[in-house]
């Protein structure tokens, strides 16, 4: 059947509308985030290094402008480690994360958003699960055997809805274990006779469909194979009803409509599709006899998922279901690695080709992660830039490994996993269905971009709102800025869009508008970070990731070889030590001065949630987690120290009697800021910088007119360490077992390709070349290449 006029202009303005620069051309303004990261397993101590996409969510081009993004580190119960602004450019956007060396074990969770997908709730955020795991020995790993789990669910769905008598129905379904993940089956459907009609197995992650044509008069029932109890009744038979079958015939899709055989005479139905909440075209089929047919291009879709529903002439929904319409399952970006073997500390060129239709290109960067497949989970990286936009962001509900649905297997292709995901995942849950239903002039924080500071001027005297007041704003560090604005007639003042640095000291100074200064500032709350994260629905929305026992070899290996390695070139031995002196407090202060005024590495503002910690002291221990608490060096002085009302004083309990020395006598409520300084020396690895609350009840309002803020601003990003071996240094004995060689966030494309080089290291792994981006006309760039290193350099 052949596509009317009507179908054709609507597909025409469907591309229109959404080839426009601005996603705002769309009914409802939608954007996604995603996080490229280096890998997914990771020890205390490792750095998590990211790249940041955002873009439209229908064209998926990125983003113009700038924009606030929000990245967090939060554990499994909701506390959050780390928080991270970054600013995006033009839809990119790269920073970093280092774990603490005594962050516990256990699964954590990347969250990343905008201001504006606030508006849609958590579903709308990124969401990704990593490991932070220790070395363990192979005596020390708990090794179960895998055995079958005793208790599992089945979950059968009739495609388009509902089964239907005397007709081919085909129903997908999916048996899952207690951790939600997919489990190897099979199974029966009977009768009420208990007669066998039909036998089903697993065929991908716990899913498979079977087809079954119902009789009129009898029950169903569906049992897995070991599984007595999980016997279920096929329910909900239509009478008179249609059964939708879907399938993927190469650059055309077949939809099939079934109904009753009993049934006479012709019928006219309707098939609708509708992608992301937008009409693209309508069919009309009329059934003569059994079954109707129609084959529609892909052509006439877009990529990713849409929505077929079928209609009577009344607008009655007969029957519906989702199907994924992709024609490059595979890679996008061509991956050559030169050769397939390597040894260790040699030199790889690699060059990348994204594959392009006519007329596009990348004309952004690219993110590119080499790493060994061990520090990734067992069935490899669970998620990529194209199963996050294309499946995670589309549908609800946790998809258990979905990065390996785009690709082929020897008894299954990528497009049945994706039909099976269809029928079993996207069965009512798709995401767009709450998305178009949006009020759009309801929708805010679109234009969050840079730090906002507001504030009021009041007189000091008579406590009067300042109108036409001069107001100063000075950035103290990390360098120097100037910004002035002017109070309006309530007194209120506000200085927008400022792309001030992390850890920022600002001082904000007034005058009347007869410039005298006998003002008060006070400012408003400033940019807040949450402290804790509901994680109800984003483990619900999540599954687990499986950790290869490889993984816990190499860091167990790398840890010994670094022990060695300390031992034979920088370990002495001694036989007897007698201590004739000792370093006092006194020269230690002396060390520390010059850190008074240093900029902190972290900084916490206490909030009555930290009351619970009492003491300074229990702050620093349980909430900072500070390892050098209570411990003494060989020449027996404190190993922290803190800073208060400019007096430097040991940190160890009781170690003077002073009790100004004691800081379990500090409560923390009369603390408002607490700045950390690392590295402070080799007598010194920590100094705290301790600030007391003033008189006033808020501290910050400050009864004068100048008020200094401390602001956790824009993350500058780190660059990643590569090293590079000559033949001066290629047999250096400090050990290299680096699971990342490689991470570049901005590798560039030049007249269609990139070429870099790095090294490999000193073990003896698989490696995965991963490469991420997205083109000017919004096409997801992904591809991978493999190699080893077998051999020892020589």
């Amino acid at each position: 059947m052949k596509s009317t006029l009507t179908s054709l202009l609507l597909l025409v303005l469907f591309t229109f509308v959404y080839s426009q620069e601005s996603e705002k051309q769309a009914i409802v303004v939608y954007e996604k985030v995603y996080l490229h990261t280096d890998r997914e397993l990771y020890s205390p101590g490792d750095t998590i290094w990211f790249k940041a996409y955002l873009v439209g969510g229908v064209s998926h081009k990125l983003l113009p402008g700038f924009k606030n993004m929000y990245v967090q580190l939060i554990s499994q119960s909701g506390e959050v480690i780390s928080n991270r602004l970054l600013l995006s450019f033009y839809g990119e956007s790269f920073g970093d994360i280092t774990l603490n060396d005594t962050l516990p074990e256990g699964q954590y969770i990347l969250r990343a958003r905008t201001k504006y997908l606030e508006n849609f709730g958590e579903e709308s955020f990124f969401h990704k699960r990593i490991w932070v795991n220790k070395p363990k020995s192979s005596m020390e790993l708990d090794l179960q055997n895998e055995e079958a789990p005793t208790e599992i669910e089945a979950m059968f769905f009739p495609e388009g809805g509902n089964l239907v008598y005397n007709a081919a129905n085909h129903v997908a379904f999916k048996v899952i274990g207690a951790d939600g993940r997919g489990i190897e089956s099979s199974g029966v459907v009977v009768n009420q006779n208990n007669d066998t009609i039909t036998r089903f197995s697993t065929c991908f992650l716990g899913m498979g469909k079977f087809t079954l044509m119902p009789k009129e008069g009898e029950s169903y029932y569906a049992i897995i194979d070991n599984y007595p109890k999980s016997k279920q009744e096929l329910s909900n038979i239509l009478k008179g009803g249609l059964a939708l079958n879907f399938k993927d015939i190469g650059k055309e899709v077949l939809f099939t409509i079934s109904r009753d055989f009993k049934e006479t005479g012709d019928k006219t139905i309707f098939l609708e599709a509708t992608h992301k909440g937008v009409h693209l075209f309508q069919e009309k089929i009329t059934i003569e006899g059994f079954s109707g047919a129609i084959r529609i291009g892909k052509n006439q879709f877009p990529l990713g998922i849409s929505k077929i529903t079928l209609f009577d002439s009344n607008s009655n929904i007969l029957a519906q279901r989702l199907v994924f319409i992709d024609v490059d399952y595979g890679n996008t970006v061509k991956v050559e690695t030169g050769k397939e073997e390597y040894s260790t500390r040699e030199k790889v060129n690699l060059s990348l080709e994204p594959i392009h239709v006519t007329n596009d290109s990348v004309t952004s960067t690219l993110s590119v992660s080499v790493v060994s497949e061990d520090y990734l989970s067992a069935t490899g990286m669970s998620q990529n830039i194209k199963s996050y936009l294309l499946l995670d962001s589309e549908l609800k509900g946790a998809i258990e490994s979905p990065a390996l649905y785009f690709f082929d297997e020897e008894k299954i292709t990528a497009a049945e996993k994706l039909d099976l995901l269809m029928m079993v995942q996207g069965w009512r849950s798709y995401y767009w269905d709450e998305i178009v239903k949006k009020a759009p002039e309801n929708l805010t924080g679109w234009d969050d971009a840079g730090i906002n500071i507001s504030g009021q001027v009041k007189s000091l005297f008579r406590n009067r709102e300042v109108d036409g007041g001069k107001v100063t704003l000075t950035s103290i560090s990390p360098r120097l800025m100037v910004e002035e604005t002017k109070t309006d007639s309530l007194g209120y003042f506000s200085f927008e869009r400022l792309f001030l640095g992390d850890s920022s000291e600002i001082m904000i100074t007034a005058a009347n508008e007869k410039g005298r200064k006998q003002v008060e500032v006070i400012t408003d709350s400033l940019l807040g970070y949450e402290t804790k994260v509901d994680t109800f629905l984003i483990n619900q929305n999540l599954t687990g990731i499986g950790i290869p026992l490889k993984y816990y070899r190499e860091i167990y290996l790398q840890q010994l070889a670094e022990r060695k390695y300390v031992f034979e070139e920088g370990g002495i031995v001694l036989d007897e030590v007698t201590v004739t002196a000792k370093i006092t407090d006194e020269d230690v202060f002396e060390l520390i001065k010059p850190f008074y005024n240093f900029f902190p590495d972290n900084t916490y503002l206490i909030t009555k949630e930290d009351y619970q910690y009492e003491t300074v002291r229990g702050f620093i221990d349980k909430k900072i987690g500070s390892k050098y608490l209570d411990v003494y060096n060989m020449f027996f002085h404190p190993k922290i120290y803190y800073i208060l009302n400019n007096d430097i004083h040991s940190a160890i309990i009781n170690y003077h009697e002073d009790k100004n020395y004691i800081i379990e006598s500090i409560a923390i409520e009369n603390i408002y800021r607490i700045d950390l300084i690392k590295n402070g020396g080799p007598y010194v690895p920590e100094i705290y910088h301790v600030y007391q609350k003033k008189n006033q009840k808020d501290f910050s309002h400050n009864r004068n007119n100048k008020n200094y803020i401390h602001i956790n601003g824009f993350q500058p990003p780190n660059k990643f360490y590569s090293p590079k071996y000559t033949l001066e240094n290629i047999n250096d004995k400090l050990p290299d077992y680096r699971p990342t060689l490689y991470w570049s966030p901005e590798v560039a494309v030049k007249d269609g390709k990139a070429n870099l080089e790095f090294f490999t290291c000193d073990n003896l792994s698989n490696y995965i070349v991963i490469v991420e981006g997205i083109s000017k006309n919004g096409k997801i760039c992904y591809g991978t290449g493999r190699f080893s290193v077998t051999g020892r350099y020589n």
